[in-house]
């Protein structure tokens, strides 16, 4: 009975993971949506499937608004996706307690959900948090953590993490231009510049990250930000 069970849970893994990795090549939000509930459907144990359903739940959710007219039957599903976001990334957590993964996807999910839901804030900080528990070393949690604080304004905290960032990883660029950003919020603008500069230094060439610092850099030295 028991190599029976092994047997038929094995089968189970596997066709998940079929369903798992066909969602992870479709293109449409919606079939990736559909397929990947058919993996955790089949084998609902795995936290990662849950992590990236969160992620796609919140994305299907933002193209539905993004629609104009929003249809009815649109409507319906919104109201569904955010909490099934929320939820499926808090179902990661429980089955991962220890991954820092799993608390940094439902960071974000929270934190794409500021203004949205209630405490959002707070449930976002606080993920970070506990993601920086079980990966002290990385730059990743301690930057999101001060692009939260960055978000409400409130400079000091959000320059402390960035700074913590960037004793963690000195190139890190989203920190860098995390702290430029404070600076211009500041208008101070002669400080942000040599930030700004640094960071372009190494962000990815061409990337929407690298085009939107150098936009603000040209700004400056054209003093269209002075």
């Amino acid at each position: 009975i028991i190599c029976l069970l092994l047997l038929v849970i094995s089968c189970q893994l596997l066709v998940s993971q079929f369903f798992y990795q066909k969602a992870q090549n479709a293109k449409e939000p919606l079939q990736v949506y559909q397929t990947l509930q058919i993996a955790i459907n089949i084998y609902h144990n795995i936290y990662y499937y849950h992590s990236l359903m969160a992620d796609v739940s919140l994305s299907l959710a933002d193209s539905l608004a993004k629609k104009d007219p929003i249809e009815n039957n649109d409507k319906i599903l919104m109201a569904k996706l955010i909490p099934q976001a929320i939820n499926e990334a808090k179902t990661a957590v429980k089955l991962s307690p220890t991954t820092a993964e799993s608390y940094e996807k439902a960071g974000i999910i929270y934190k794409n959900l500021i203004g949205v839901v209630p405490e959002a804030v707070k449930y976002s900080l606080t993920y970070f948090q506990q993601a920086t528990i079980f990966n002290p070393v990385s730059p990743v949690y301690q930057s999101q953590i001060a692009s939260i604080f960055l978000l409400n304004k409130d400079y000091e905290p959000a320059e402390k993490f960035y700074l913590n960032s960037l004793s963690l990883k000195n190139d890190y660029y989203p920190a860098l231009f995390g702290l430029a950003q404070i600076k211009l919020e500041q208008e101070k603008v002669s400080e942000a510049l040599p930030l700004l500069k640094k960071s372009l230094q190494f962000t990815p060439i061409f990337s929407p990250d690298y085009l939107k610092i150098k936009k603000e850099i040209i700004e400056i030295e054209n003093g269209s930000r002075l």
